[in-house]
């Protein structure tokens, strides 16, 4: 079940990389539902260890109603994006040279993930691709080297998932990172490209909106002032 959980989100993180942009409406609220039910778990964990059928449906429910705002709200979206982006790539740079232990380290990157946040907040072509790539890369780089080089991928529980994950960014730091921004960097040149003649999430519904196309025409203008085409 793990590995399928994995592969699934590994598809989406590579989604998030290479068409996030193109994507905007539909993956965007993803990364949005996943923080706010993330929170619920670690500030309602009692909640999700008690019940049956019945809290899960609920939770189900709330996860729907969080897609479905959030889908309405699409800057809100593009803020989640951009602030959960940065702060993956950060985690892997903080990790792998060791720049938690630096004075105002955190005030810092939690700066540079608001600016970025906001700059996906207003719709700012390059910073929604710059985060879209951020998160999708890192994702999906992490989880496919988790699954190829960590430990047994015999998992006892969320925590315990937790905790190997942890370790094992510990430990091969510098390799995820540096694949992860490799992957990203191409992922958000795929998108630069991939758009370049488009305008995404332009209209009132947040439809895509080709560019209009101008021809110059020659016009030869007579001696009497008639023009003639």
């Amino acid at each position: 079940m793990v590995i399928g959980v994995g592969i699934i989100v590994i598809l989406i993180a590579l989604i998030y990389c290479f068409f996030g942009y193109r994507l905007a409406r539909v993956v965007l609220p993803i990364c949005g539902v996943a923080v706010i039910t993330g929170l619920m778990y670690v500030f309602l964990i009692d909640f999700y260890t008690t019940g049956g059928l019945d809290k899960w449906i609920f939770v189900v429910c709330c996860a729907v109603a969080l897609y479905v705002i959030l889908f309405i709200l699409k800057k809100l979206a593009s803020f989640f994006v951009g602030v959960c982006g940065s702060a993956l790539a950060l985690l892997f740079f903080a990790v792998a040279f060791g720049l938690g232990e630096l004075p105002f380290f955190y005030p810092v990157a939690a700066t540079i993930c608001l600016i970025i946040g906001l700059v996906s907040f207003v719709y700012r072509r390059i910073g929604v691709i710059i985060a879209t790539s951020l998160l999708g890369g890192c994702m999906a780089v992490f989880i496919t080297l988790f699954f190829i080089f960590g430990s047994s991928l015999e998992i006892s529980g969320f925590s315990d998932l937790v905790s190997k994950m942890s370790g094992f960014l510990s430990k091969d730091s510098a390799m995820v990172t540096g694949i992860a921004i490799s992957v990203a960097i191409i992922g958000a040149v795929v998108q630069i490209f991939a758009t370049g003649g488009s305008t995404i999430l332009a209209g009132r519904h947040g439809l895509r909106r080709k560019t209009q196309k101008f021809v110059s025409d020659e016009i030869d203008i007579s001696e009497n002032g008639n023009s003639v085409l």
